[in-house]
């Protein structure tokens, strides 16, 4: 299999209670409904009038192209104004699937001014997952891996 495929099925984050929820195996186009209740839609690709970008759709999620840069983008958006407010303790629960071939990320997210970020990543090399949470006043970062089933 060349390249990296990454199927995404379900993203929900969470506080105390869920703040959003995106089903991606059923939840098909241009913008991907909020099932939380909050309305944070997100838009496939870079924005909802476009295809730049987009993930393809499958019912078993968002399927991420090994020839291209495809994203969700998570409000802010063309769709919904106000961004995604994370308190100091949050859950991000999401399922995902990748192949071997290369090093990419799963999740990433910044703030406008790069000062603020977190994702998570494949890693390649030793067949691990690894994060990273950045903020003005916390750093923590951790890679783990299992051996191969």
């Amino acid at each position: 299999m060349a390249g990296f495929i990454v199927i995404i099925q379900t993203l929900v984050i969470a506080r105390t209670e869920k703040i959003v929820e995106y089903r991606f195996s059923d939840n098909f186009g241009q913008v991907f409904h909020d099932y939380s209740g909050y309305n944070f839609n997100a838009v496939n690709g870079d924005n909802s009038l476009t295809s730049d970008g987009d993930t393809i759709p499958t019912d078993r999620g968002a399927y991420f192209r090994t020839d291209m840069n495809c994203l969700i983008t998570l409000p802010p958006n063309d769709k919904i104004e106000a961004g995604l407010s994370l308190s100091n303790t949050f859950t991000i629960t999401i399922w995902a699937l990748s192949h071997d071939n290369e090093d990419n990320y799963i999740f990433y997210r910044k703030k406008y001014d790069g000062s603020n970020y977190f994702y998570i990543q494949r890693i390649k090399a030793n067949k691990s997952i690894a994060y990273n949470i950045v903020t003005e006043t916390f750093v923590q970062s951790n890679t783990s891996s299992q051996p191969s089933i």
